[in-house]
């Protein structure tokens, strides 16, 4: 009876091992089954680090740009100020620009020579004297004084001098400063025309007078030539 017993056992054992294993098994997909959620492949506390990091980087950028706005709003202002700064200067460097001019405009007749105020003076009696006023101003007699003062201040070579001259000249004319260089740059331009076209024509002259002589003796030293050979 033993021996029959034995079977049963082993039988018996083997099932409270299969249950046994079937348990562990259970407790097995369990605890897998109660694992940490996954989020995307990374797990729950990852995922709040992540988020965490996200968050704080999202401040980072906010905070950066919120000092390059500031910074471009600064940029803007002290922009402005530097231009209305500007601007003020421009404003009071023209002023004292326009006083320099007219202490540069003002006459300084002491330091012209002698010859060129003696044509100032003429000048000066000229225009006082003329009947026909400032639109006929420029007669022959005028002309021929500017001419003759716009000759001596080219040597001086002083382009202040000059300026300071006309505008001196124009307090007493009247006729503008810009009237009479153009006017005194044309008398200078038609005298140089007139030095030049005098001795052109002289030497048309003498071509024309000359030259049929030239051609009879060329052609007869070219008939000479010709009958040597």
């Amino acid at each position: 009876m033993e021996i029959d017993r034995l079977p049963n056992d082993n039988q018996e054992e083997r099932k409270k091992s299969k249950n046994d294993l079937s348990k562990k098994d259970k407790k097995f997909d369990m605890k897998r089954f109660d694992k940490k959620p996954m989020c995307n492949g990374l797990d729950e506390k990852k995922a709040l680090d992540l988020k965490k990091l996200g968050g704080k980087t999202a401040n980072i950028d906010d905070a950066i740009e919120s000092v390059v706005n500031d910074g471009k709003i600064d940029d803007e202002s002290s922009r402005d100020t530097v231009d209305s700064n500007k601007s003020r200067c421009g404003v009071v460097g023209t002023s004292s620009d326009g006083e320099d001019n007219d202490k540069a405009d003002l006459p300084l007749l002491d330091q012209l020579p002698d010859d060129i105020k003696e044509i100032i003076n003429k000048l000066k009696k000229q225009a006082a004297n003329s009947k026909e006023g400032k639109t006929k101003f420029f007669d022959a007699n005028v002309n021929s004084t500017l001419l003759q003062l716009e000759k001596k201040l080219r040597r001086l070579d002083s382009s202040s001098a000059r300026s300071q001259t006309y505008s001196h000249i124009s307090d007493f004319v009247g006729v503008s400063k810009v009237t009479i260089i153009n006017r005194a740059k044309k008398l200078c331009s038609q005298d140089a025309d007139d030095r030049v076209s005098g001795p052109i024509h002289r030497l048309k002259r003498i071509i024309k007078e000359t030259m049929p002589m030239a051609e009879e003796k060329f052609n007869a030293e070219c008939k000479r030539i010709v009958e040597e050979k």
